[in-house]
């Protein structure tokens, strides 16, 4: 163990098999929660719900998985109490301001002030992407939403209404393409 701002500093293995470091400050309690809350949120069990590829004219541009967990349907997909998860990884590359402009065109116009700075927020964290490169955005109730790039997080957010408003963008009454919401929702 190593000494940590007057404490000790453990790892402990977490049931996903993941390095969970935990933090024992002098006076005992031990500080580990953010890090087991990363490491739940990622070995939660999710089902997978439809698979679907994204095209470009002729050119398949990223396959979309959509993942939840126990009863889904088009009535309670974008609800707050409805763990969610999309993942869309890219066949071709792609840079980093189609990102947010392909983003920008499947968002509603308008918005609260609070969710366009998170918007704005997770629009800053895009990154260029290569073929093979996976972005996940995922929601659950009890850590908000949060988007990762290869299983890393880049953007975390708990603010209400940003799940819908995002997740929107695929999923949503006007989503940037509708046989990609068809082929996500196919079923539900």
């Amino acid at each position: 163990m190593k000494r940590f701002f007057g404490g000790l500093q453990a790892g402990a293995i977490h049931a996903t098999g993941k390095l969970a470091r935990c933090f024992f400050p002098v006076w005992g309690l031990a500080l580990c929660l953010p890090f087991l809350s990363q490491n739940a949120l990622s070995s939660t069990a999710w089902q997978p719900l439809n698979q679907t590829t994204a095209t470009w004219l002729w050119l398949d541009v990223y396959q979309a998985t959509l993942y939840g967990q126990g009863e889904i349907d088009r009535t309670n997909l974008l609800t707050e109490q409805t763990p969610l998860k999309l993942e869309l990884c890219y066949l071709q590359s792609i840079d980093r301001q189609d990102f947010i402009k392909a983003a920008s065109e499947g968002l509603p116009k308008r918005f609260s002030p609070e969710l366009s700075t998170e918007v704005a927020r997770l629009h800053a964290e895009y990154q260029d992407v290569s073929a093979g490169d996976c972005y996940t955005l995922s929601y659950q109730p009890d850590f908000g939403t949060q988007l990762a790039l290869n299983g890393r997080t880049v953007f975390s957010t708990r603010l209400a209404g940003f799940k819908a408003l995002y997740f929107g963008i695929w999923l949503g009454p006007e989503p940037l393409s509708d046989s990609v919401k068809q082929g996500l929702l196919e079923g539900l």
